[in-house]
C-alpha cells in the first residue's frame, strides 16, 4: 500500500462523506483524543470496543524500546462499500503539537471497503527508545467499531551483522568515507548509516550504492556539516535509490572546503511491512574540478549572464545546480534561432525578456521552450516583431539526477534572420531540416535583399519560391509547400556544398514586391537520395517589407 502524505483535499472529502450521514456513535473509553497534544498512551497488547464517528479523529502513542519493532493491526468489525479512512504514523520528537512537523511524518495509507483492516509496523532506532504517534480518522459510515492489537518484539532487521561503519546510526557518529568500494554494509529504519566527508575548493565526490540481495528502496540525504543534519527538511541534497543502484553528487563549488554528512536510509512502507532493511554496497570516488571552466563563466544566474554574439562549442556545467545563462540582443524585426547539441543528455532552454535578476523569477517569466519533434538537438526560435532590439536571456539547464553524467559538454548553434519563419519543415538526405535566412535590405527599391538556405543535400538543383500569402500545408515531394498560389519561381541554382545564396536588388525586383507588402519564401531542391519523395522543401520564411 501506498505511503503518503495527506492533503488537505483528501481530508475535505472525508468531512465531506462525514456531514452527509450524522454520527450515531458512543465514543470510547480513551476519548477525548482528537490530536497528538491529546494522544492517548496505550500499551503492547489487545484494545477492543473503540469506536470512530466520521468527523471524529483517534490519536494513540505508544512507546517502542530501543531496537524493537513494533506491529500494529486495526481491526473494523462492521466495515461495508461506502468505508473509508485514513491511518497516519508519526515520530514523536517531544513538542507541543508533533503531528505538526512534516519531518515527523512517517507515512500515511488509505483504508476502506469491506476488506478494511489494516497493519502498521515500523522500527525504533538502535541507540534510543522512540515514542510514535498513530491517527486515525475514517468516514462513509456513521460509526466504525474497531480494535487495536499492538506487538513490540526485537526488530528481525537487527539480526544483520554489524558493518565495518558501525555504530554510525546518528548525525553526531557519521564514519569518515574515503575512496573506495566497500562491501558486506547493512541498513534499516532503526539503523540508518552515516558518513562523513569534507570536499577541498572545486571538489566532487560521487557515491554508488548497489543492492546486494534484494531490490533497494532508500533514499541517501546530504546536509552541510551543522545544517540541521537528520530532518529531511533540511537536507541540502536528495537522490532516490531504487532497484538495483543509485547514487549521488557532492560537489563543492565555493572557495574552501566544505564538509558534509551523507545519511542512507531504506524508503521503507510500515503499512505492508517491506524495504525495512537491506544489504548493500557503496562505491566513493572524488575528483578535483572534473568539468573546468569555459570562457563564459561565471554565468550561473540571470544578472551574471554572459553577452552571447555567436556560435559557440565545447561550453560545460555540471548536475549540481551549475546554470549557464546568457545575454543575446536580437535585432528588430529577426528571428534568434539556437540549436543545442549535448554531448550527456536532451537538455531544456529558456528564453527571457528582460532579468530582474532572480532566479526563481526567471523561471516563471520565461518562455516555453520550443523544439521541432524531428529534430536530434534541443531547438528554440523566437521572433522580435518589435521595431527596437531586444536584449533577451537564454538559460541552459543543468544535467539531472545521478547516474546522469555529472559533467556535460554542449555546443550552441546561433543564428538570426529577418523576418520570421513559418510553415512545417521535414528532414532530407542530410538527416536536417533545411532553414531558410535572410539578411540586408527589406526597403523596395532600395539596396539587395540576400536569401540564403542551409542544409540541403550537395550539388542538386533548388529553386526559391515567393508568393504573397500563406496556405495551409500541403503535402508536397518529401516535405510541405505552405506558399499559397500564385507564386513566383527565381531561376535555378546550384545547392554546392549544401546551401545556396539568391539575391533580390530591389532596384530591379518585381513590381508585385511593393512597400508595405509581405512576401512568403520557400526553397525547392531535389533530393534524389532521400527515401521515397525525390524532392523537398526548405522552411517557409516570412518577410515585411519596407
Amino acid at each position: 500500500m501506498y505511503i503518503q502524505p495527506i492533503t488537505t483535499a483528501f481530508v475535505g472529502i472525508g468531512l465531506a462523506s462525514a456531514l452527509s450521514a450524522a454520527p450515531q456513535c458512543t465514543p470510547d473509553a480513551f476519548e477525548p483524543n482528537e490530536n497528538c497534544a491529546q494522544a492517548a498512551l496505550i500499551a503492547s497488547g489487545s484494545l477492543d470496543g473503540l469506536t470512530s464517528a466520521p468527523q471524529d479523529v483517534d490519536v494513540f502513542a505508544f512507546e517502542v524500546p530501543a531496537g524493537q519493532r513494533f506491529d500494529a493491526l486495526l481491526h473494523f468489525s462492521v466495515p461495508d462499500e461506502l468505508f473509508g479512512g485514513v491511518i497516519t504514523l508519526y515520530r514523536d520528537d517531544g513538542s507541543a503539537n508533533p503531528c505538526d512537523d512534516a519531518d515527523n511524518l512517517i507515512g500515511s495509507s488509505c483504508i476502506g471497503g469491506a476488506n478494511a483492516d489494516a497493519s502498521v509496523a515500523w522500527v525504533a532506532p538502535q541507540n534510543a527508545a522512540q515514542r510514535f504517534i498513530l491517527s486515525l480518522q475514517t468516514f462513509g459510515v456513521s460509526c466504525a467499531p474497531y480494535g487495536i492489537s499492538l506487538t513490540i518484539a526485537p526488530d528481525p532487521c537487527a539480526g544483520l551483522p554489524a558493518d565495518a561503519f558501525e555504530p554510525n546510526d546518528t548525525c553526531a557518529g557519521a564514519a569518515p568515507l574515503t575512496a573506495g568500494s566497500f562491501t558486506g554494509l547493512n541498513v534499516s529504519v532503526g539503523d540508518p548509516d552515516n558518513f562523513a566527508l569534507t570536499l577541498g575548493a572545486g571538489e566532487l565526490a560521487t557515491l554508488r550504492i548497489d543492492a546486494l540481495n534484494t531490490p533497494l528502496h532508500g533514499l541517501l540525504r546530504a546536509w552541510s556539516a551543522g545544517a540541521g543534519c537528520g530532518l529531511p527538511s533540511s537536507a541540502s541534497a536528495v537522490s532516490g535509490v531504487f532497484g538495483s543502484f543509485g547514487g549521488m553528487y557532492l560537489f563543492n563549488a565555493s572557495s574552501s572546503p566544505r564538509s558534509y554528512i551523507v545519511s542512507f536510509e531504506p524508503q521503507a512502507n510500515a503499512f505492508d511491512h517491506s524495504a525495512l532493511c537491506a544489504e548493500y554496497s557503496l562505491q566513493v570516488a572524488f575528483e578535483l574540478d572534473p568539468c573546468g571552466s569555459d570562457a563564459f563563466e561565471p554565468n550561473d544566474d540571470c544578472a551574471s549572464a554572459a553577452p552571447l554574439a555567436a556560435s559557440q562549442s565545447g561550453l560545460t556545467t555540471n548536475s549540481v545546480g551549475d546554470f549557464d545563462n546568457y545575454r543575446i540582443a536580437v535585432p528588430a524585426n529577426s528571428t534568434l534561432r539556437v540549436r543545442s547539441t549535448s554531448a550527456s543528455a536532451t537538455r531544456a532552454m529558456h528564453l527571457l525578456r528582460g532579468c530582474s535578476g532572480s532566479t526563481s523569477e526567471f523561471l516563471s517569466a520565461s518562455q516555453p521552450y520550443a523544439f521541432a519533434p524531428l529534430e536530434t538537438r534541443q531547438w528554440l526560435q523566437w521572433t522580435n516583431t518589435s521595431p527596437l532590439a531586444v536584449d533577451t536571456r537564454l538559460m541552459m539547464l543543468p544535467l539531472s539526477g545521478y547516474p546522469a553524467p555529472f559533467c556535460d559538454v554542449y555546443d550552441l548553434d546561433l543564428g538570426f534572420t529577418l523576418g520570421r519563419p513559418f510553415c512545417i519543415g521535414t528532414l532530407n538526405s542530410t538527416n536536417e531540416i533545411a532553414r531558410m535566412s535572410a539578411s540586408g535590405s527589406t526597403t523596395v527599391g532600395q539596396g539587395v535583399l540576400e536569401l540564403q538556405t542551409t542544409s540541403l543535400p550537395a550539388n542538386k538543383n533548388a529553386i526559391v519560391l515567393f508568393g504573397f500569402g500563406q496556405r495551409p500545408p500541403a503535402a508536397f515531394g518529401g516535405g510541405y509547400l505552405c506558399i499559397q498560389a500564385p507564386y513566383v519561381r527565381m531561376g535555378i541554382a546550384s545547392t554546392g556544398s549544401g546551401s545556396m545564396s539568391t539575391s533580390i536588388d530591389w532596384t530591379g525586383a518585381s513590381a508585385a514586391l511593393t512597400s508595405g507588402s509581405s512576401a512568403w519564401f520557400q526553397t525547392w531542391f531535389r533530393d534524389p537520395s532521400a527515401a521515397g519523395a525525390k524532392q523537398n522543401l526548405s522552411e517557409g520564411l516570412q518577410l515585411d517589407l519596407d
